[in-house]
C-alpha cells in the first residue's frame, strides 16, 4: 500500500510473513519519504527478533546508502557500474515493535545553486562549482559520470571571486532538499547522445550481420566443391588446396646433378 501528497510519499508493508517460517508471525512496517529530505521508518509489529532470521541466502542489511551509476560501452555492449559512496546502518537490535526511526537529512553540495553560495558554503563538505555543468559538487554524488565527462574535476571554481559578475548578482540560493535529484541535461543534448550511441550500435549490428554472412558462403562454397571435384569450383579448390602452397624462403637453393667419369 502506497500514499503520495505533495510533501511525503509512504509505502506501507501489512502482514508480510518470511519464506518457510510463516509461524513466526505478520511484519507490519512502512517508510516514508519527505520533500525536504528527512526519512521515517515505523515498525509496528515486529512478530520475531531480525538476529533471528536467517540471512545465508538473502542478507539482512537496515539504513539506507546512496550510489551513483557508471554508464559506458564495451566491445559495443553497454555496461552499467554502480558504486556506493556512502550509507547509513543500524544494527538488528533497532528494529523492535512500536519503534520509529528518523534520519534528518542534512545539507551536502548538490543542494547549492548558484557559484556563491556553492564557495561560501560551511556544511562539512569540500564544495567546488564546475562552470561547465553550472552545478556545485565535491565530486562524490549522483551525477559523478557527468562530473567526469565534463572534465570538473580538473577546471573548477574554488573560490568565490572566480564566480562570474553576473553570478555574483545573484542572491544566495536557498538551501534544498539534499536528496533531490540532479538537473537533467537539455533534451536536445540527450537525443544527441542518444542518437550517436545509437548509430554506434547499428554500425556493430550490420557489420557482424556481413561477417556472418560471408563466413557462412564461404562454407557453402567449401562444401559444394568438397563433394563435386569435376566442377569449376571443386577444380579450383584441388588446384589450391593448403598441401599445394609453396613459400618461398630466405636461404639459398642447391640443384642435385649426377656426373659420371
Amino acid at each position: 500500500m502506497s500514499e503520495m501528497n505533495c510533501t511525503a510519499f509512504t509505502v506501507q508493508w501489512e502482514n508480510i510473513h518470511l519464506k518457510d517460517r510463516a509461524e513466526k508471525g505478520a511484519f507490519t512496517f512502512q517508510v516514508t519519504l519527505h520533500k525536504n529530505g528527512n526519512i521515517v521508518f515505523v515498525y509496528k509489529n515486529i512478530p520475531a527478533k531480525i538476529t533471528d532470521i536467517e540471512d545465508a541466502h538473502h542478507p539482512v542489511k537496515i539504513g539506507i546508502s546512496d550510489a551513483y551509476v557508471v554508464d559506458k560501452n564495451i566491445f559495443f555492449v553497454r555496461k552499467k557500474t554502480i558504486y556506493e559512496y556512502h550509507r547509513v546502518q543500524f544494527t538488528k537490535n533497532d528494529v523492535q515493535n512500536s519503534t520509529i526511526i528518523f534520519l534528518l537529512a542534512l545539507p551536502t553540495c548538490s543542494t547549492l545553486k548558484d557559484c556563491a553560495s556553492c564557495l561560501e558554503s560551511n556544511i562539512g563538505f569540500e564544495c567546488v562549482w564546475c562552470p561547465s555543468t553550472e552545478r556545485c559538487s565535491d565530486g562524490v554524488d549522483r551525477s559523478r559520470q557527468e562530473w567526469l565527462a565534463k572534465e570538473c574535476h580538473l577546471a573548477n571554481q574554488t573560490k568565490k571571486d572566480e564566480c562570474s559578475a553576473s553570478e555574483r548578482r545573484m542572491p544566495s540560493s536557498t538551501v534544498e532538499p539534499p536528496y533531490d535529484l540532479p538537473p537533467q541535461a537539455p533534451a536536445l543534448e540527450v537525443r544527441q547522445e542518444q542518437e550517436e550511441q545509437g548509430s554506434g550500435s547499428y554500425f556493430a549490428v550490420a557489420f557482424g550481420v556481413l561477417l556472418s554472412v560471408l563466413v557462412l558462403s564461404f562454407v557453402v562454397w567449401a562444401v559444394y566443391a568438397y563433394f563435386n571435384p569435376h566442377s569449376s569450383s571443386g577444380q579450383f579448390l584441388i588446384r589450391y588446396r593448403p598441401n599445394q602452397w609453396q613459400w618461398r624462403r630466405g636461404e639459398a637453393r642447391y640443384m642435385a646433378a649426377t656426373i659420371h667419369m
